[in-house]
């Protein structure tokens, strides 16, 4: 996250201003597309298409020709509970390029345009939506439904002090539009000059399904997740087996060879004045930045890992330490333990209701 975030900042998105656009789909179809990743892309091609007519409408009515817009886009596969929850993230430069590779801004779009938007969204994908052509699942998918449906089966908490009355306040934003179980939303905007909240942004859309601050292990072997916000119910805390726990995770691990981040437009790899646009461009892109876990964690957290905390000179990489003798002799000096922790007796198969059989 921390690095992916850095990278888009400082070597893609250039220094215009960026605007958030969030579309989200019916939940019943949030499953299926999660495990149909061509409909997916085809899908937010649709939406694609229609949030840039706009910015290229505007931008031909303030007499630029050709316009030319850019954008990236995430597709989120997980909800606050780590069910399967498909939708999409994207970053859009708000605005277009014009000749010379001069950088129009667009005025923000008003309620009124993101509900056409989402209306005319809806229109195009019905027709792709409702074609469905029946196909023989392979072994992968056939696993993949199994631990989908085990993964369904948790527990909803709520706070025992909270009053039962107390739904609190929810204000719509200005710049959101929902009909029926659709939703855009067009509120977030990073002027072109933050690049620190950009970046903030940025991690956000490459962020992991889960905080581990929001996970731990219950006396009883369950597993609860603390939801990052309460749902309208006052729910606040979701409990499973760690059978469910394990199929839950398994459902949002994307297949392979499939994309979960796209670019269009003049970001595209390809795209014709590329160079001119991003910050790095390819020619200067010799040397990448420093990846390491060190680095990252200085860099992210402002934390300098390498340096000794007694006398504050710079820890270096020694050895790696596979023979077990030098382990245990190492061990010994720092005075830890040295010798392997008792086997756990054998226990017996778990009950019918608590197994996970995904074959």
């Amino acid at each position: 996250m921390s690095e992916g975030a850095r990278d888009l900042v400082q070597r893609v998105l250039p220094h215009v201003r960026i605007r958030q656009w969030t579309f989200s789909i019916p939940f019943s179809l949030r499953v299926r597309l999660a495990f149909d990743h061509d409909t997916a892309l085809a899908l937010w091609r649709i939406a694609h298409a229609e949030i840039d007519r706009r910015y290229r409408r505007l931008a031909r009515e303030a007499g630029i020709a050709a316009p030319r817009g850019g954008s990236l886009m995430v597709i989120h596969r997980a909800g606050g509970d780590l069910k399967v929850n498909l939708h999409f993230h994207a970053l859009f430069l708000d605005g277009c390029y014009a000749a010379g590779e001069r950088f129009w801004t667009a005025p923000a779009p008003s309620p009124a345009e993101v509900e056409k938007i989402l209306a005319r969204i809806i229109a195009r994908a019905e027709p792709l939506l409702g074609n469905d052509v029946p196909h023989e699942p392979d072994d992968d998918e056939r696993a993949i439904e199994q631990a989908y449906a085990l993964s369904t089966r948790a527990e909803r908490h709520g706070p025992e002090d909270q009053d039962p009355h107390d739904f609190g306040v929810h204000l719509p934003t200005r710049r959101k539009a929902r009909l029926g179980e659709w939703d855009l939303d067009a509120e977030v905007a990073v002027d072109e000059h933050d690049r620190e909240r950009l970046e903030h942004l940025c991690r956000y859309l490459l962020r992991p399904p889960l905080a581990l601050d929001r996970l731990r292990l219950l006396d009883d072997g369950r597993v609860c997740i603390e939801l990052r916000r309460p749902w309208a119910d006052r729910t606040t805390h979701v409990t499973m087996s760690h059978d469910v726990f394990i199929a839950r995770l398994a459902t949002l691990v994307p297949r392979p060879r499939r994309n979960t981040t796209i670019y269009f437009g003049v970001l595209g790899a390809n795209a014709r004045g590329r160079d001119d646009i991003v910050p790095c461009p390819e020619n200067e892109r010799g040397v990448r930045p420093d990846a390491s876990w060190a680095s990252l964690m200085k860099y992210s957290f402002g934390l300098d890992v390498l340096s000794c905390p007694r006398c504050g000179e710079r820890l270096q990489f020694v050895e790696v330490l596979r023979d077990r003798e030098k382990v245990r002799e190492l061990l010994e000096r720092l005075a830890l333990w040295t010798d392997p922790l008792p086997l756990q007796p054998a226990r017996g198969p778990p009950d019918e209701h608590e197994s996970c059989d995904f074959f």
